[in-house]
Formats: C-alpha cells, structure tokens, sequence
C-alpha cells in the first residue's frame, strides 16, 4: 500500500497547523492542489517551509503521481536557477517567489 493511500484510509485523521492551530483533513488539503492535475507525470520543485501548506503542496503532487524534490524555501536564489537550470522542473511551487521566467 502506498504511502498517501495508507494516509487516506484514516478517516479520523487530522492535521494540525501548529502557528493558526487550524485543523485540516487530507481531502481538504488534496483540494487546494487539484488544478495540477497532469495526464503525464513530472518532476516538480517544491520549496517548502514547516507549514500546512507545505504539507498540502507535498500531499497534492504525490496524489497525482509526480515526481516531487523537496527544498528548503530559504535555499539561495543562485542555488534554485542552478538546479532549475540543470533538472527543468516541469512545476515549480516556491512562495517567496511572485513570478519564475517560464511558469504559470
């Protein structure tokens, strides 16, 4: 059994977002994540902090399939042009950026 799969079987679980201490469960986590949804699977960028909606960011790309590499947000900007330049993330979710040349 997959992991995520293992996750959802567990109807009473609940996540707890530690700084709002607002509960969420998987299925509203999945939701905020639905729009990337992709036929083909690919590589995606995720540079997380320690938040909820990091986890619901991992938890959206891994129910879809995608191939996620995970990254502290606080990574030097020349360090993500260098591995974006190097790997082409297909998706990029990175919230302390406004904009990346080439993504939506």
């Amino acid at each position: 059994m997959k992991l995520l799969d293992a996750i959802q079987a567990n109807s009473e679980l609940e996540f707890l977002d530690a700084s709002t201490q607002r509960k969420s469960r998987l299925p509203e986590l999945l939701a905020r994540y639905a729009p990337i949804a992709n036929d083909t699977k690919r590589l995606a960028f995720l540079y997380l902090d320690g938040s909820m909606d990091a986890i619901a960011a991992i938890f959206g790309f891994l129910a879809q399939g995608h191939a996620v590499a995970l990254f502290n947000d606080r990574l030097a900007a020349g360090l993500k042009a260098s591995l974006e330049g190097n790997y082409k993330p297909f998706f990029i979710h990175d919230k302390k950026r406004a904009a990346i040349d080439g993504y939506q």
